[in-house]
């Protein structure tokens, strides 16, 4: 991993091209680009609305209903990102060749139907470990069309500030992340509500319905959007498409060093996230619903603060080194976990966890977005998911297998030990440190 003095020339010739991939209608000033992209952040928000409400309502299942082992849910939570490894890259392909805003709009009618289906089987009271790995499958695959669809339309609608537009998704997707997890954390007081255990399945039943719908108001606000056709191009095959896109951002300075610190952070991060912690409210701190939703929150609340306090004050000029000063922060707020906090020192615990994840997720994007060439764009930003979220369903077998030997408080000791070998290679073996990108 390493960077060249040409890099920060390649991201202004990037950034100057934007305005050519910026739709009729959209462009810097003008009222109707500010209304394309409130649209287009309104409709962002309801759908992370949805799946805030997925995030709590899917482990509170597997680890409160179904009560199932640590290496089972690890396992059911590897699962539920398989398709993101396996599918990404080809939603990323799909997304270039389409007109996106129709595709987005079909996408999103199609996923409303899992959550629809879940509640279901709920009623009719056939839920089974087996059926909530097909239901995270099926929202998964999905998913993998979904996210490119909506990072490709991005750069249409930032009128060439990519940060700031970044900052605002970011914070308006943990924002509305956080209203859907405070739905989710109802699911126990509604089974007691219901007359039921506060750990039956029908608490979650009525919000999987109201998670459903949301997804449908997301995908009709994304008609009020204007036509996105593809950019011009060549097209090939698909495969042959995607393994060229693979091998350009693996020649990008600027892209590569970035992909490959976000899959070893995806490995030794979401696991924790995804698995340890739920596991750890139910079985050290004999927490329900509420406490879930909560945990979430409050990582939810420290990512959004970042996220307004970059945008009140400003430009940050040195993403790279920003990205890794805060990557490094994370892990010393993850390992505070061998501490064995009370409750509430968890939840300080989350908290400070999503002010350091959410400006390492804005610069990653920023640099990323930047450097992306615009007629691969999808394909690119699709890798740089697959960077990302690749490394989670290896991180979530793995901290499951090490909870069930050793405890959900010492298998913290595994990804901390790997994120300060991460953090030593990307500072001083790879060109991270010295990455940026001049907006303008």
């Amino acid at each position: 991993m390493t960077s060249t003095p040409q890099q920060k020339t390649n991201l202004d010739a990037d950034a100057s091209a934007l305005e050519a991939c910026t739709p009729p209608g959209a462009t810097a000033g003008t009222r109707s680009g500010t209304a394309t992209r409130n649209w287009y952040l309104l409709g962002f928000g309801l759908y992370f609305s949805a799946m805030g409400i997925q995030s709590v309502l899917y482990p509170w299942i597997l680890t409160q209903v179904l009560n199932e082992s640590a290496s089972r849910v690890g396992f059911a939570q590897m699962m539920s990102m398989v398709p993101m490894l396996t599918l990404v890259l080809f939603g990323g392909v799909v997304a270039d060749r389409r007109e996106l805003r129709g595709h987005l709009i079909t996408l999103q009618c199609v996923i409303a139907l899992v959550p629809l289906s879940l509640a279901l089987i709920i009623r009719v009271e056939s839920l089974s470990f087996f059926v909530m790995i097909a239901m995270s499958l099926g929202a998964g695959a999905l998913g993998a069309f979904i996210i490119p669809a909506r990072e490709a339309m991005l750069v249409r609608v930032a009128n060439g500030q990519i940060q700031q537009t970044v900052t605002a998704t970011t914070g308006i997707q943990f924002g509305s992340q956080i209203f859907g997890i405070l739905l989710g954390g109802g699911a126990s007081y509604l089974a007691l509500a219901m007359g039921r255990a506060p750990s039956d399945a029908m608490g979650g039943a009525p919000l999987l319905v109201m998670q459903a719908v949301l997804l449908v108001l997301a995908a009709l606000v994304a008609t009020r959007l204007p036509r996105l056709p593809p950019a011009d191009g060549e097209r090939r095959h698909a495969v042959a498409e995607i393994r060229d896109s693979i091998a350009e951002v693996f020649r990008i300075d600027a892209i590569r060093p970035i992909v490959i610190l976000m899959f070893f952070t995806g490995i030794l991060y979401i696991g924790v996230f995804m698995v340890q912690l739920p596991i750890i409210v139910r079985d050290v701190y004999h927490g329900d619903s509420a406490a879930l939703a909560i945990l979430n929150t409050c990582f939810m609340l420290g990512t959004c603060l970042s996220a307004i306090v970059m945008t009140r004050y400003g430009h940050i000029r040195q993403q790279g080194r920003a990205l890794i000063l805060s990557t490094t922060a994370s892990g010393l707020i993850m390992a505070l976990i061998l501490f064995k906090p009370p409750l509430y020192g968890l939840y300080a615990i989350a908290g400070l966890w999503g002010i350091s994840g959410g400006i390492s997720m804005v610069m990653g994007r920023t640099l990323v977005q930047a450097a992306a060439p615009a007629d691969h764009r999808g394909r690119v930003l699709s890798i740089f998911q697959l960077g990302y979220m690749g490394g989670a369903p290896i991180g979530a077998l793995l901290i499951g297998f090490a909870i069930d030997r050793i405890g959900p408080i010492n298998a913290i000791l595994i990804p901390t030990i790997g994120m300060i070998v991460l953090i030593l290679i990307a500072r001083y073996m790879s060109g991270v440190w010295d990455l940026r990108y001049e907006e303008g």
